[in-house]
């Protein structure tokens, strides 16, 4: 049994258009740009001619239509940074424009297969596909989680030598200073000296350990929010903490990613923005929370990232790991902004 090259492009064709209708409607991200799209098409072109393969039919098609590019979509989808919810909405709006299209142009090359036969042949294609799509998803993604917790551990190594082993060898030197020359008028203020140094070493490892432990607990998300601002030392900036909408809790990991997220984007902003206010907002609606985190600082392009920007990396795969959409915008001399939504179906 044969399907022809211009009956197999039929069916692409009908399949491809109405399933990009239902896209169109749901304002999938899918559609966003030609990259993206031609990746889908792919993916529809290779299930279906499996389809008819596994419906015992050889297909007539050329080489470039029967590769096998629409099989890598979890790594091409993490690529692209679009939710496996996406390819999820794409895979129904597939079978149900499949279903009779496949089955109509076996009619027509004038064999007959069930319905059922049909439908069992494209779910399993289309479960064969998602199932290796997520799991190559999720490998991307621990990956790059990977990676993030390398660049913090490098941070943590860095803060440990600038500022507490720096700030203890200082403190150290003044004291065998003092020592050495315990008779000269200037020996009890080096040691006075000294001793200010371990106390703000002290400080510095307790921040450090502090940062460490940091999880929202059995706090709420604003409580974990200001109490972070609260301990975290910085006297030169403005801080302004909102909510509104009906507070909910969220579960453990979840509302510590987002936590996490906030965090950095505030750790971002003192260390690089130079601005004079920060400000975070929590907007609780009935479908999801969106964060809102600003700042009034120097801003900078989004298309200048430097390479190994690991907190804006971190904070884009912690949003990806709870289902939340990630969105940064900022414009040198206007500040940056941080938004994170984060549907309570994925919670």
């Amino acid at each position: 049994m044969r399907i022809s090259r211009d009956a197999l492009g039929v069916v692409l064709e009908h399949v491809y258009t109405r399933m990009r209708e239902g896209l169109i409607a749901a304002e999938s991200p899918l559609l966003e740009d030609d990259e993206l799209e031609e990746g889908l098409r792919d993916q529809v072109r290779f299930l279906i001619g499996a389809t008819f393969s596994q419906l015992g039919f050889t297909v007539d098609a050329s080489p470039d239509e029967a590769d096998e590019r629409g099989t890598d979509v979890g790594v091409a989808r993490a690529a692209q940074h679009v939710h496996p919810a996406e390819s999820l909405q794409a895979a129904r709006l597939l079978f149900s424009a499949a279903l009779p299209s496949v089955r109509q142009a076996i009619q027509d090359a004038g064999h007959s297969v069930s319905q059922q036969a049909v439908a069992v042949a494209l779910s399993d294609q289309i479960f064969r596909l998602l199932t290796s799509a997520a799991l190559s998803y999720v490998g991307v993604l621990l990956n790059r989680i990977t990676a993030v917790q390398r660049e913090e551990r490098v941070s943590i190594a860095r803060d440990l030598h600038d500022r507490v082993a720096h700030t203890l060898a200082s403190g150290l030197m003044k004291l065998d200073l003092a020592d050495s020359h315990p008779e000269e008028d200037g020996a009890e203020a080096t040691r006075v000296g000294a001793h200010e140094l371990l106390h703000q070493a002290l400080g510095e490892a307790q921040t450090i350990a502090m940062e460490l432990r940091q999880v929202t607990g059995s706090r709420s998300l604003r409580e974990s929010v200001e109490l972070y601002l609260a301990e975290a030392g910085i006297h030169d900036i403005a801080f302004e903490v909102s909510e509104s909408g009906e507070p909910r809790m969220l579960r453990d990991t979840p509302r510590d990613q987002v936590f996490l997220i906030i965090r950095e984007a505030l750790r971002n902003s003192f260390a690089h923005a130079q601005a004079s206010v920060v400000g975070v907002h929590l907007n609780w609606d009935s479908a999801q929370l969106t964060v809102d985190v600003w700042d009034d600082g120097r801003g900078f392009s989004p298309l200048r990232i430097r390479p190994g920007a690991m907190g804006l990396v971190g904070m884009r795969e912690r949003s990806e790991l709870i289902g939340a959409s990630f969105v940064l915008g900022s414009t040198p001399g206007d500040g940056t902004r941080i938004v994170v939504e984060v549907p309570y179906a994925n919670d």
